[in-house]
């Protein structure tokens, strides 16, 4: 997953800079990963975002970071399949959930979310991390286990 898929967008680390400074004038940050996609070395490209994040930002003014995986109404697949017929960001498997959406089985949601709480976690982040857009079930298998 590169650049290419944020259409005239600042850089990822333009932003942290932002962020950065936002912070040291005292302000709270937080960041949203929403929606995460998932694609053959998405393990890799979101360690290199959150290394990014608590490289630049310092690390007490992160009160929030929220995760979401990829989901939409069916009409907006065939939409981006229309606009984007190069995307990869459909590569993964979306199935119709509950609440009518295309999303990402929840095994695999599951997985992501454990593997992305678990690194932020692990860089001494007293961040509130919540997930977006998930039921119950899903929570409780990320966060207590």
């Amino acid at each position: 997953m590169t650049v290419e898929n944020e259409f005239k967008t600042p850089s990822i680390q333009e932003r942290l800079f932002a962020a950065k400074k936002c912070a040291l004038a005292g302000f709270s940050t937080a960041f949203h990963f929403d929606p995460v996609i998932y694609y053959d070395a998405w393990k890799q490209g979101y360690k290199e975002t959150i290394d990014m994040i608590f490289d630049i930002v310092p690390n007490t003014s992160i009160k929030w970071i929220s995760i979401g995986t990829l989901r939409m109404p069916t009409t907006q697949k065939t939409v981006i399949e229309n606009r984007f017929p190069q995307t990869d960001i459909l590569n993964g498997e979306l199935l119709l959930g509950k609440d009518f959406k295309l999303r990402y089985d929840s095994s695999l949601r599951i997985e992501i979310y454990k593997y992305l709480a678990q690194y932020i976690k692990s860089k001494k982040s007293k961040a509130i991390i919540y997930l977006c857009m998930e039921d119950s079930n899903i929570w409780k298998a990320v966060f207590n286990s």
